[in-house]
């Protein structure tokens, strides 16, 4: 009565590419809301810069995390990315990883123009006070890339 079923049963594609979708927004927003809240807050208290000024940096950099993901998540569908062997799955997340990373880094330093006059958030430019302009702007490069490579991947998995 109790036991393995002796014959596979499996669900339906539709509700099995439902609930990845679900699990994906689910995730997205998750992500999105503990990021945003972690960056703004941090720059708040860490950079001592109003509340309003640091929510609509990090708000609009989340928004942008979540469109271009969200754009990864539909070309690697469309395209049937996750069907591929490692090596060929490689070769279109990297450059995919790294063109978000791009967008994102020249919005980050636009945003933190329009909005501080500095083309360093001023969380980081407080944690890398030391460094020259230059050694900051790589180390918000990195800062980005790594977040996307942690934001794709978690989610692509999780979804998979």
């Amino acid at each position: 009565m109790h036991g393995p079923l002796k014959t596979h049963v499996a669900l339906p594609a539709e509700h099995a590419t439902a609930r990845r979708t679900l699990t994906f927004w689910a995730l997205q927003i998750v992500i999105s809301v503990v990021y945003f809240r972690a960056q703004a807050s941090g720059e708040a208290i860490f950079a001592s810069v109003p509340w309003e000024s640091a929510e609509r940096m990090w708000g609009i950099e989340t928004l942008a995390h979540l469109t271009l993901t969200t754009a990864i998540r539909a070309i690697s569908k469309r395209y049937g990315w996750l069907a591929l062997a490692p090596r060929p799955l490689l070769w279109r997340v990297i450059p995919a990883v790294l063109i978000v990373t791009l967008l994102t880094f020249g919005l980050t330093i636009q945003t933190a123009l329009w909005i501080y006059g500095q083309p360093v958030p001023p969380i980081l430019a407080t944690f890398y006070q030391k460094l020259s302009l230059e050694n900051q702007l790589f180390n918000t490069f990195v800062n980005a890339l790594l977040i996307y490579a942690a934001w794709v991947c978690g989610s692509a998995v999780s979804t998979a």
